[in-house]
């Protein structure tokens, strides 16, 4: 009984495991997608502080709402150059390709 179950679920996963590849693209997108998205809010966040009384503060300010015009208008290009690459599904690897690619607009 056991080794008919594992031999069924075996077979069930190899029939599902094209599919999930076919798929996996949108899904991709979509995380890409997402963290961009939050990116974005969390630059605007920032640029709240442009009017704070530090100039520390204000400079934060100013870089985020550069960077988060910067996001705005290249999403869909940072988006298609992370898919070709291959950039997993993780935040924090997202973050930093999204920072080296405004890094490397500004110089």
């Amino acid at each position: 009984m056991k080794r008919t179950t594992l031999v069924i679920l075996l077979a069930v996963g190899m029939m599902l495991l094209p599919m999930s590849l076919a798929f996996g693209g949108s899904a991709q997108d979509a995380y890409y997608r997402e963290c961009v998205d939050k990116r974005i809010a969390n630059c605007n966040r920032k640029a709240n502080l442009a009017h704070s009384v530090g100039c520390h503060l204000r400079e934060c300010a100013r870089k985020a709402q550069e960077e988060a015009a910067y996001l705005k208008a290249n999403r869909e290009r940072l988006i298609r150059e992370m898919k070709a690459d291959n950039v997993e599904t993780v935040e924090y690897k997202v973050n930093y390709r999204l920072i080296r690619a405004f890094v490397a607009s500004r110089q």
